[in-house]
């Protein structure tokens, strides 16, 4: 479904005949599940949207989940065929919000303190909820209740560098169901029940950004230029050094920055993200290790820099699929003469 505007009075009448989001695929949900409002968060107030704003929402909608993480899809457009804006060729997004509502029986929504993880992609034409990377959490201790009257809010603001900038809002429905994630507390709790997590195991590789940059974690190795053609398949990062720093590339970026990576164009397209928890893989991490004692949020992002010290996030495929994932942190890590070497130890799901 393709709009210019949907104003929330609209989204309403769209969810009583069973549309969860304006998307071209959305789903009939059954009929939603409203907690009283006396228990809810403040009344959000109404965003003020310009009427016939040249911006264009496309299938915006609750995307695929793993879990607890839901994605989220759809963009926002400039309308760049719009002649009825006089500067319209000059005409950009300048922000982009999104934030977590929750609807009651009257139809008011109230503000939430849920966490969408996204990494804002501004001033552009386009904006992608998932080129974002957008998502939420359904553990996140923010969320209070359950139900499935949640609104993601996709709140643009746009400008065309001379009259004031106006804003334009679209909604994604989704659910947090009460028998995952709000049972009574004194129920007893099956241990089939409990997420405990994919188990990881631990190994170390030797790397440097002279001769061992090219990391195979399966392998648990690091392959130098005499090697790595044989194994583009199978490399998921490399360990480099630019403007005189460590940084962390995706094969398929490595082949973008260094033509003798070239090869690499067809290789691992691995996404990265930081943990931000207390964890310190220096100081060894408590045992059994896994994938549930890290908050696994990636961005979209190709490349890291500034990893000593840090634990970096890893996955070879689609972010919500944990079989993938890894973590690393460098133990050990000093400069020889212009190059960096130390030891990477990584964490990654048992296979």
């Amino acid at each position: 479904m393709n709009f210019k505007s949907l104003t929330l009075g609209a989204f309403i009448a769209m969810a009583a005949v069973g549309l969860t989001a304006c998307g071209e695929d959305s789903k009939t949900p059954t009929t939603p599940n409203f907690t009283s409002s006396s228990s809810m968060g403040e009344v959000v107030s109404s965003i003020a949207v310009l009427e016939n704003a040249p911006i264009i929402f496309e299938s915006v909608a609750m995307g695929a989940s793993n879990g607890a993480m839901i994605k989220f899809n759809g963009v926002a457009k400039i309308d760049y065929y719009d002649t009825t804006q006089a500067l319209i060729k000059n005409t950009m997004f300048i922000d982009v919000a999104l934030d977590v509502v929750q609807l009651d029986a009257a139809g008011e929504m109230h503000q939430t303190t849920a966490k969408v993880i996204y990494t804002p992609t501004v001033p552009a034409s386009t904006i992608s909820l998932a080129e974002m990377g957008a998502y939420v959490d359904l553990t996140d201790p923010a969320f209070v209740q359950c139900g499935d009257n949640f609104l993601l809010r996709f709140i643009v603001t746009a400008s065309d560098g001379q009259n004031p900038s106006y804003q334009q809002v679209a909604y994604a429905a989704f659910s947090r169901p009460a028998e995952t994630y709000c049972k009574d507390p004194n129920q007893p709790v099956s241990s089939s029940s409990v997420e405990a997590g994919l188990p990881m195991t631990k190994c170390e590789i030797e790397v440097s950004t002279k001769s061992k940059y090219a990391v195979d974690i399966d392998a648990c190795v690091a392959y130098g230029a005499a090697d790595m053609a044989a194994h583009v398949s199978e490399v998921d990062l490399f360990y480099y050094k630019a403007d005189d720093e460590v940084v962390i590339w995706s094969p398929t970026t490595a082949a973008t920055k260094d033509t003798k990576f070239s090869a690499f164009a067809a290789g691992q397209d691995t996404k990265f993200g930081s943990y931000t928890g207390d964890l310190d893989v220096k100081e060894g991490l408590p045992e059994p290790v896994t994938t549930s004692m890290f908050n696994f949020k990636f961005t979209n992002r190709p490349n890291m820099t500034d990893v000593y010290g840090s634990i970096v996030l890893g996955t070879k495929s689609d972010p919500a699929n944990l079989a993938d994932a890894f973590i690393f942190g460098m133990f050990t890590q000093k400069q020889v003469e212009k190059d960096f070497e130390g030891v990477m130890v990584v964490y990654k799901v048992a296979q």
